[in-house]
């Protein structure tokens, strides 16, 4: 068997059923065990973990709906997708498993080319959901990391912190460049692959819409991938000015999210030292990115004055205002964004807008230079 096809647990009171699930999922490269009942099924996943289960409804004692909510119930089986096996006319049966949380059905009698295409389908799938949540587990790691080096306060803090963002800013290139080498072409694969499948199927066939929802979510998957990895590789200040990355970092967002994003300052900015330059372009990035994705928010106005010998920038937006700014305190974005107003001696500030939304101020001396030099890649 090749071990790349992964372990399939198969969980069916009929015997006529497991002999003819595992021969046609042997016959393809899959390692299949077998399990006559809910409770054998429960005590299999505790044994060994599979990579899938398809199971069974209709089944003496414990249902196929009573083993998967013990599934989804347990830490170590809660997201092994699972695909419903079901009579063709169990209409509301299957509405109960899709509400429940299964990623899919299979009708009875078993159609050998329409169980292969989904059992590969959602396998890939998972696989692609597993390495990007470790990719966020290793980022997470990062930031603990970092929050590790600002608790020590040694006597001096600024070297320490700029060591710690660029430990960040490389970690970040890292699984920028592996999601855009890996992930990103697994899923184009994957779109290519669900694309050829559909070919395969008939329009009137009962798996094509269900063939259509794949493509269409694996597409939007490989969408957010592309946009996650140009998130983390901002470019080069020492090559280009702040105005222009503001703009072209506008641009993407629009395209990205979906949002508008408005620039506005006079005639300079008044931020000449790249790496100064470089921290005020991640914490625009920052505060935008978050405000999109937590806060709802589709327009932000980025503006720069000077004002006294200071400058000051303002990102507002028009999202849903913060509930507890306490809490915005606590996350890793926030606390990221921090460490820059530190290196570069400013103050930063966010509040909830009159009449809607939130803003934030981050106040700077004009011309900053940045305590202590850090790559922007």
């Amino acid at each position: 068997m090749s071990a790349k096809q992964g372990t399939i647990l198969v969980v069916d009171d009929s015997p006529e059923s497991l002999k003819l699930l595992k021969t046609i999922l042997e016959e393809e490269g899959y390692q299949v065990r077998l399990a006559e009942s809910g409770k054998r099924a429960l005590a299999s996943v505790v044994t060994d973990r599979p990579d899938l289960i398809l199971l069974d409804i209709r089944m003496m004692g414990m249902d196929g709906f009573e083993v998967f909510r013990q599934l989804q119930a347990r830490e170590e089986s809660h997201e092994i997708p699972v695909i419903f096996l079901s009579g063709f006319s169990d209409t509301d049966q299957r509405a109960e498993g899709m509400r429940l949380g299964a990623v899919d059905f299979i009708s009875k009698p078993i159609e050998c080319e329409e169980l292969l295409a989904r059992v590969q389908t959602h396998l890939e799938l998972h696989r692609l959901r597993t390495r990007l949540a470790r990719e966020a587990t290793e980022l997470r790691r990062a930031n603990d990391r970092l929050d590790e080096l600002l608790r020590t306060r040694d006597q001096d803090l600024r070297e320490a912190t700029a060591g710690a963002v660029r430990a960040v800013e490389d970690e970040q290139r890292r699984i920028g460049r592996d999601l855009h080498d890996h992930l990103c072409q697994d899923l184009a694969g994957l779109v290519r692959e669900i694309e050829g499948i559909k070919k395969a199927v008939p329009e009137t066939d009962v798996a094509r819409p269900k063939l259509e929802r794949l493509a269409g979510e694996a597409t939007h998957a490989l969408h957010s991938a592309r946009g996650f990895a140009h998130d983390l590789a901002l470019a080069d200040l020492g090559f280009i000015s702040l105005e222009t990355s503001l703009h072209e970092f506008a641009q993407h967002a629009t395209a990205s999210f979906g949002i508008e994003v408005e620039v506005n300052y006079g005639t300079d900015l008044g931020i000449h030292e790249a790496d100064a330059a470089g921290h005020m372009l991640r914490i625009v990035r920052e505060a935008v990115v978050n405000g999109a994705r937590h806060g709802q928010a589709s327009h932000f106005w980025i503006d720069v004055v000077h004002k006294d010998g200071k400058v000051i920038l303002s990102i507002s937006n028009d999202g849903d205002p913060l509930p507890e700014i306490h809490l915005l305190k606590e996350g890793l974005g926030f606390r990221q964004m921090q460490m820059r107003a530190r290196l570069l001696g400013a103050r930063l500030t966010v509040r909830n807008r009159e009449g809607g939304g939130v803003q934030a101020l981050l106040i700077l001396d004009e011309n900053p230079v940045s305590s202590v030099p850090t790559s922007l890649g």
